[in-house]
């Protein structure tokens, strides 16, 4: 039995966001759905090169029920205040170490 698959967006187009898009595109158990950035042009980029929709907030990715995971990308001052809000709009979220700073 095939496994179900999985939809995924990224919270963070930075540096390390190409890199996870390449490996998570080779996966054909995993859809990348789409990207936000504070900066739209960087989730657009990702989204040029990798496919999926480029949100115009993070808030807009989060409301979308298309998606089942949200890596989250963030600068590491971000990464708690976005992890709980993947949690709190009922995602699953894989987040960039460090979770916090302190």
């Amino acid at each position: 039995m095939p496994l179900p698959l999985l939809r995924v967006g990224i919270i963070g187009c930075g540096n390390v966001a190409g890199p996870y898009a390449r490996d998570l595109v080779t996966h054909p158990e995993i859809e990348l759905v789409g990207m936000a950035d504070l900066l739209p042009e960087r989730a657009g980029a990702l989204a040029a090169r990798y496919g999926g929709r480029a949100y115009p907030s993070v808030e807009a990715l989060l409301a979308d029920p298309a998606i089942d995971l949200a890596i989250n990308l963030t600068v590491h001052g971000a990464h708690a205040a976005v992890t709980r809000r993947c949690l709190e709009a009922g995602k699953h979220v894989l987040s960039e170490k460090p979770l916090a700073l302190s």
